[in-house]
This record gives C-alpha cells, sequence and structure tokens, in this order.
C-alpha cells in the first residue's frame, strides 16, 4: 500500500525540531494554535515524527479498530506523553491493567455519540 500524502505542520528547527515550542508552559495554547492554523491532524518533529489530532471525529474512528492497526509502544507514550503530563501518570502506560481499563472506558464517553 502507498502511503498518503504528509500531513501538513509547522516548520521546526534543524535537530531540535518543535520541542523549543512546546518546552513553555502554554503547551495546550501552542497545540490548539497550530491546530486551528493546519486542521486536525498534523506533523510534529519531537524526537522523531509525532501526529497530534485534535479533531474528535478522526481520533474516534482510530480508538474503534483496536489493537490490529495501532500497536502500542512504551516508547510511544513515553515520548508524547511524558512531554505534557509529566512522568508517572495513568496516561502513560501502556501495559492495559485494571487501571489503564479504567481511565480508557472514562475517555471513551468523550467520544461517544451521546457525549
Amino acid at each position: 500500500k502507498t502511503p498518503g500524502p504528509e500531513a501538513p505542520g509547522p516548520k521546526g528547527y534543524p535537530i531540535l525540531g518543535h520541542i523549543p515550542y512546546l518546552a513553555n508552559s502554554g503547551l495546550h495554547k501552542q497545540l490548539a494554535e497550530w491546530a486551528n492554523e493546519y486542521g486536525g491532524i498534523y506533523k510534529l518533529n519531537v524526537g522523531g515524527p509525532t501526529y497530534v489530532i485534535s479533531d474528535a471525529a478522526l481520533l474516534a474512528p482510530l480508538l474503534r479498530v483496536g489493537d490490529a492497526y495501532l500497536k502500542k509502544s512504551q516508547k510511544l507514550y513515553d515520548r508524547s506523553l511524558d512531554l505534557s503530563l509529566g512522568h508517572h501518570s495513568v496516561f502513560n502506560d501502556c501495559s492495559e491493567g485494571p487501571v489503564w481499563h479504567m481511565v480508557r472506558k472514562t475517555i471513551m464517553t468523550c467520544f461517544s455519540t451521546e457525549a
């Protein structure tokens, strides 16, 4: 299967990518600003290619397909979530234990058509 078009995104710094933009306390404001400019999905370089999905309508189908298409990786969770939530957050654990299942069930209600 051939890859689709590259996701849009802001221009980053050589080597550092977008880390300098995200290192301040206004992380959520910067991500929201880029979402307004580039749309519901855009690409950043934060230690490697990172895709940001800011539109729930785009994210919900990805969450429904499950593990067959979205491989879980502790490295992915560590890199993306530690940046925004810090270490030792319930959100940066991909072990799928009881706490993870409880958090996922709670979050999935946000993507429900009845929400």
